[in-house]
């Protein structure tokens, strides 16, 4: 589960922080996305809960919705539904963030970790929460153009995202610990 949660926090971090050269990225968003999929495919393949496969299916989605995009701006096309592709890769990115939660308060809750799950469930709603707000901010600012909307929409989605980043990096150190448990047994053993 480890590995699964790197590649997770990994992916997110090349969605969040793209690298340019001039104008054109080197690595565009759409190749994180993929390695968020690779990560929740190591996560459902190891324990085969639904949700995984699930987040798995909508950053699929992410991704492609990301590669179009950047095909239209490598071209230089611009289509009417790029104006509202933000809040169309939200929309699918509150599924993906959703089913990931939910997959881990799973094997939580039947790993016996009680405490973890509530924890990572209270993070899931207030995410939610501050997630839909957030959008429907970010929707109105695009309908009526208002420059300080827009900011404030990028500035709570910037938060969110490192918030979710932070909620995985958690996570991933969860699982790391029983490793290290584990591997310090194995040399006092012997």
């Amino acid at each position: 589960m480890y590995s699964g949660y790197r590649q997770i926090f990994w992916g997110l971090f090349l969605c969040t922080f793209h690298i340019n050269i001039g104008l054109i990225q080197v690595i565009p968003a759409f190749i994180g996305w993929l390695i968020v999929a690779g990560g929740l495919y190591t996560l459902y393949d190891a324990y085969a809960y639904t949700s995984f496969r699930k987040a798995h299916y909508t950053v699929i989605a992410i991704a492609g919705i990301s590669l179009f995009g950047f095909i239209a701006d490598f071209l230089g096309k611009r289509y009417e539904i790029l104006t509202y592709m933000p809040i169309l890769i939200a929309i699918v990115e509150f599924l993906f963030i959703y089913y990931l939660l939910e997959g881990s308060i799973q094997y939580f809750l039947d790993a016996g970790e009680e405490a973890v799950a509530a924890g990572i469930k209270s993070n899931l709603q207030i995410y939610m929460l501050v997630f839909i707000f957030s959008n429907i901010l970010g929707c109105i600012a695009l309908t009526i153009f208002d420059q300080t909307l827009l900011f404030i929409y990028m500035c709570l989605a910037f938060i969110l995202i490192l918030w979710l980043m932070r909620i995985v990096s958690r996570l991933k150190k969860i699982h790391q610990e029983p490793l290290i448990t584990m591997q310090e047994s194995e040399i006092n053993d012997k």
